[in-house]
């Protein structure tokens, strides 16, 4: 149902362990139309994630042997086809030179920083809407990027509810103009 929002920008919230993240690997590997960025916030995290992505998917009997999947540099790969490229957000401002002009979807997992010893990046919102910006720039003729930030739902007080002024609502969806 959050699909069909079509909503540019989209908070997930969500127990731990329920299959938001489960969901997105599957459907952006397996099913969504064009590449995904798969983003974590600090680059030792890219590193992790892009080297355990797969490990559910197989263990649950989403990836079978037909399937040629390999990864070059940062870019996970399925048939001869780019489908995922993982990119931590400490460092895309490295990247605002990277033409994305295949990449239809942003996922940033753990958006929401539970770890005692992690914090959020400076300015870390205007570094995530300068990262989707630059994915943007090279679609003159196709719709733009739509960003999905998955997280546990801890608190709803977090750097991002703040910045977009985001309060705590009944029910499953809520939808905010502008």
């Amino acid at each position: 149902p959050m699909m069909s929002f079509n909503a540019m920008l989209n908070l997930l919230y969500g127990g731990r362990g329920v299959g938001k993240s489960f969901y997105f690997k599957v459907w952006t590997l397996l099913c969504a139309t064009g590449e995904t960025v798969w983003m974590r916030r600090y680059d030792n995290e890219i590193r992790d994630a892009q080297d355990k992505f797969l490990e559910d998917l197989i263990s649950n009997g989403f990836i079978t042997e037909e399937m040629d999947l390999k990864y070059e540099g940062n870019v996970l790969y399925l048939n001869g086809e780019a489908r995922i490229h993982f990119v931590a957000l400490s460092v895309s401002m490295k990247k605002k030179s990277v033409p994305y002009p295949n990449v239809n979807w942003i996922v940033f997992d753990e958006f929401i920083e539970t770890r005692v010893n992690r914090s959020y990046l400076p300015e870390e919102e205007e570094m995530l809407l300068e990262f989707i910006s630059t994915v943007n720039r090279y679609r003159p003729d196709r719709p733009e990027v739509r960003t999905f930030l998955i997280g546990n739902k801890t608190s709803w007080f977090n750097p991002y509810t703040a910045f977009f002024r985001i309060e705590p609502f009944e029910g499953q969806f809520k939808t905010f103009k502008d």
